[in-house]
């Protein structure tokens, strides 16, 4: 998925990247966010500058509660970049604390880019839409810490991901075994649905409205 503004050559750039726990700051987990967000920049011909970083900061935490971001909005406040650069949006967060921080920044004239979705601002695509992969992308981060670490961890990854009621998100259903409980699992047709989706919003330029009206004439949930 990609689309790209008309951000001029020479844009000023600066770089949001976000950690929860502190130890990532020594590893690789700010490291591959600033590559990524230097990459995304150079591609696009933008001036970066910085990037001011929160560690140990949770994704639940309301972006305005964060010292850096909040460091981020009043320096936008003052003009002293022109957009804002992200590796995934989840380092903003997930629920209704993104679109808030993506309309944050749109409000002070700066867009949010973010360079695994190859996407120059965020506010372009909508609220619907901007949520809608700040879901996918906190649930993809989810399924892959679950299955990727080790010792007690890979142990418990056994009984699956806790279901504690409710709906499940879409792209994602509830599966039950034996003398297990309930678990969350990727439905692969609705996260297909969630993939066509995206494409008809960036590649097509489709508003969500249109997208949801055509995906629903053709019977897909």
């Amino acid at each position: 998925m990609e689309a790209r503004s008309n951000m001029s050559v020479g844009s000023r750039a600066v770089g949001y990247q976000r950690v929860s726990r502190t130890q990532q700051g020594d590893r690789f987990g700010l490291v591959r966010q600033e590559n990524a967000i230097r990459a995304f920049a150079e591609d696009g011909s933008w001036h970066y500058l910085r990037s001011l970083v929160d560690l140990g900061v949770s994704r639940l935490v309301q972006p305005s509660r964060r010292p850096a971001f909040s460091a981020l909005m009043a320096a936008a406040g003052r003009r002293e970049f022109d957009m804002v650069v992200i590796e995934s949006i989840d380092r903003l967060g997930s629920g209704r604390g993104v679109w808030d921080a993506v309309e944050g920044l749109a409000g002070a004239g700066v867009p949010t880019a973010v360079s695994a979705l190859r996407v120059d601002d965020l506010y372009r695509l909508g609220r619907p839409a901007v949520e809608l992969l700040a879901a996918h992308a906190v649930a993809e981060v989810d399924d892959l810490r679950r299955r990727t670490q080790g010792g007690i961890q890979a142990k418990a990854q056994a009984t699956g991901a806790p279901h504690i009621g409710g709906r499940p998100p879409f792209g994602y259903r509830v599966a039950r075994e034996k003398h297990y409980a309930s678990h969350l699992e990727i439905d692969l047709s609705e996260a297909r649905t969630i993939t066509e989706v995206v494409d008809l919003l960036l590649r097509d330029g489709m508003s969500f409205a249109a997208a949801a009206a055509r995906l629903n004439a053709e019977g897909r949930p």
